[in-house]
C-alpha cells in the first residue's frame, strides 16, 4: 500500500488539502527510490531532463515567460504582486481561465483572504483496509497527519521548516532526512493553491489547451515548480472545478499520481471535493471519502512541532 503517496495527494486539492496525503506512503512504507543526500539531490537536480521545460533552457526562463503570459499590460513586477492570492490577470487565454477558476473554484478574493487553517476528517479505503483520517492545515506552509486503524497510529507532520513521521510499526517519531521526501512534503505543505499566488517565486505556468477527461471537457493548466515537479490540472469547461490532477516527478524519484476529484460540496463559500480516486503508476491506489470539513478552527504553530516523547503502539479511544 502506497499511504503516503495517497495522504500528500489529498492535502493538495485545496492547497493542499490534497498531494500531501501522497508522500506518507512513501515515508511510512519506504516505497521510492533509496535514501538520498542534499548533495545528492543537488547533484541530480541540474541534471533533470529538459522535456518538461517547455523548450526553454531552463527554469529561469520558463518563470519569466509564465510571468509575461499572466502579467496585464501596463502592469510592473512587484513584491505586493507576487504576494496577492488573486491579482488582475492579463487577457490571455491563460489569464482569463485562471481568473475564472479563482472565481467560480476558490470562492473569490475575500473568501481566500479569509482563510488561515483547513481540519479534514476522512475514511480512508485502500485494498489493504480502511483507515480514519485527521489532516489539519495552517498558512503559510503546515500540516499534520493522523492516520488510524483499531490498533495503531501513524504521523506525518512538516512545520514549515522540519518534517517528520511516525510509522505504523514504531513506537517512536522520527525527523525526516531523505532529500526526495523533504523536497516534496515542503512543496505539499505550502497551504496555498499552485494555482493560486501566480507571481509567487519558484513555479511557472502554460496553458496546453483544451481535452476530454473522465467524460469531461477540460482546460488543461500545466504548473512547473522549482522543486522539479510537474502538476497538470485538468479543469471543468463549465464549473471551473479541478477534474483531475496529474503529478510527475521530473527527477523520477515518485511514481506518476492522478487524482480524480468528485462530490464537490461548499464549505463557507469554497466548493470541497468530498470524494478522491488515486492511481499510482497507473494503477488503482485507493479512494478518500470526507466526513467533515472545518475552516477557520483553532490550529496553533505547536501543533505542527517535532513531538519527541514515545507514542504508545496501541490507540487509546
Amino acid at each position: 500500500m502506497r499511504f503516503l503517496e495517497f495522504l500528500l495527494s489529498l492535502h493538495r486539492r485545496f492547497s493542499s488539502v490534497c498531494l500531501s496525503f501522497v508522500l506518507i506512503a512513501q515515508v511510512i512504507y519506504g516505497t521510492g527510490n533509496e535514501t538520498m543526500s542534499a548533495l545528492d539531490f543537488l547533484s541530480e537536480s541540474s541534471d533533470a531532463s529538459e522535456s518538461f521545460n517547455a523548450g526553454y533552457a531552463n527554469f529561469t526562463d520558463l518563470e519569466q515567460a509564465s510571468i509575461d503570459r499572466l502579467l496585464p499590460q501596463g502592469y510592473e513586477m512587484t513584491e505586493s504582486l507576487r504576494d496577492t492570492p488573486m491579482p488582475k490577470l492579463g487577457k490571455s487565454r491563460l489569464g482569463q481561465i485562471l481568473t475564472r477558476f479563482y472565481e467560480e473554484s476558490m470562492g473569490g478574493t475575500e473568501t481566500i483572504d479569509k482563510l488561515n487553517s483547513i481540519k479534514i476528517n476522512s475514511i480512508y479505503k485502500t485494498l489493504e483496509g480502511e483507515f480514519y483520517f485527521e489532516a489539519i492545515s495552517k498558512k503559510p506552509n503546515r500540516l499534520k497527519v493522523t492516520a488510524t486503524n483499531d490498533t495503531e497510529k501513524m504521523i506525518l507532520a512538516y512545520n514549515g521548516s522540519v518534517g517528520w513521521s511516525k510509522k505504523f510499526n514504531e513506537a517512536s517519531p522520527r525527523v525526516v532526512r531523505d532529500a526526495h521526501q523533504l523536497r516534496r512534503l515542503s512543496k505539499d505543505a505550502r497551504f496555498n493553491s499552485h494555482l493560486l499566488y501566480p507571481f509567487q517565486k519558484g513555479k511557472a505556468y502554460e496553458y496546453l489547451g483544451v481535452l476530454r477527461e473522465a467524460d469531461r471537457i477540460c482546460h488543461l493548466i500545466r504548473v512547473h515548480t522549482q522543486e522539479q515537479f510537474v502538476l497538470d490540472y485538468y479543469i471543468d469547461v463549465e464549473t471551473f472545478l479541478e477534474v483531475k490532477l496529474l503529478q510527475i516527478d521530473k527527477l523520477g524519484h515518485f511514481e506518476e499520481t492522478e487524482l480524480y476529484y468528485s462530490d464537490y460540496k461548499l464549505v463557507e463559500g469554497i466548493p470541497f471535493a468530498f470524494r478522491i480516486e488515486t492511481y499510482i503508476a497507473g494503477e488503482w491506489d485507493s479512494l478518500f471519502i470526507a466526513e467533515s470539513v472545518e475552516l477557520n478552527v483553532g490550529i496553533f504553530n505547536w501543533m505542527f512541532n517535532f513531538a519527541s516523547e514515545d507514542f504508545s503502539q496501541k490507540v487509546h479511544k
